[in-house]
């Protein structure tokens, strides 16, 4: 990026290269993929972590935020608007019936996603007039402005690192391992995740079993829900390469473990070979984690900024 590239490209050109710096650089300059950029990547450490354990759903929606002025740098006062408008919109239907999977995928429409960018862009502006001179602005500075009464952070920031050394599940500061962290017994959680240049949302559902059991004098007939799409991944960025998305979309997944396998599509361990200090490849591997609840004493609604 400091380069003068496109981050896109240089997202692309790290896809292509399976996280190596010095072959995405090279592919940049001169066009030629390394010999093996037709083959898929190794996976990080086992292939219980390379494909979803079940299928997952997209929404796929009409811009980007590239596709609005002034929109590129915006993202992260997009995903925070997206955060305050699906966690109110959950809380409002916290009454119906089941665990409120249902709802969060009536929620996340090619509307909402189009809203969100929109509204999102529209804070980013008037920051900008406050601010002139910002470009990026990190989740404590826009929160600090009050943009999002209904947001509650939820504890420090987490600093997290990725990794292909181990499996997920066994690294301390990885991705599902914080994630699964920050779930809430009876709330929902909205996860800023911040690697710059880029942030993402992700939507956790409360921890609260879905499995409902009816027992009679001679028998115990136990009946579970079928898989509940209630861990999202929404994106302002287009992902032409991981998920065919052009513009900005969200993803639904049944578990935690496929919501992480999308993750890692969009950020991979970035292998930077052995001429780059050990520090500096670990702060380029480093992503920050904002998690968030519905301000329970906020009066706010879905269409207020």
């Amino acid at each position: 990026i400091s380069m003068g590239f496109d981050p896109i490209q240089c997202q692309s050109a790290l896809d292509l290269t399976g996280g190596n710096l010095e072959q995405a650089v090279n592919y940049l300059l001169t066009g030629e993929a390394p010999p093996s950029a037709g083959n898929p990547p190794p996976p990080n450490a086992s292939s219980l972590w390379s494909t979803p354990s079940l299928p997952v759903r997209m929404v796929h929606g009409p811009i980007s935020q590239y596709s609005v002025e002034n929109g590129r740098s915006a993202c992260t006062c997009i995903a925070l608007r997206a955060a305050s408008d699906v966690l109110v919109q959950l809380s409002n239907n916290s009454t119906s019936s089941g665990s409120g999977s249902g709802s969060l995928e009536t929620i996340l429409t090619v509307t909402f996603l189009q809203m969100s960018i929109v509204l999102g862009v529209e804070t980013y502006d008037n920051l900008k007039v406050v601010d002139a001179g910002m470009e990026h602005k990190s989740a404590e500075e826009v929160l600090a402005t009050g943009s999002y009464p209904s947001l509650s952070q939820d504890g420090p920031v987490l600093q997290g690192m990725l990794s292909s050394t181990s499996p997920p599940e066994q690294q301390p500061l990885g991705l599902y391992t914080l994630l699964s962290a920050s779930q809430d017994s009876t709330n929902w959680t909205c996860v800023l995740i911040t690697k710059p240049p880029e942030t993402v949302l992700v939507v956790l559902p409360p921890t609260t079993t879905t499995t409902t059991t009816t027992t009679t004098t001679t028998t115990t007939t136990t009946t579970t829900s079928p898989p509940s799409y209630s861990f999202a991944l929404i994106d302002s960025h287009p992902r032409p390469q991981q998920f065919q998305a052009q513009q900005s979309y969200a993803r639904l997944h049944a578990n935690l473990h496929d919501l992480v396998i999308s993750l890692n599509a969009i950020f991979p361990c970035a292998q930077l070979g052995p001429d780059i200090p050990e520090l500096m490849a670990a702060m380029y591997n480093q992503f920050d984690l904002y998690r968030f609840r519905r301000q329970s004493s906020s009066s706010s609604t879905p269409g207020s900024s």
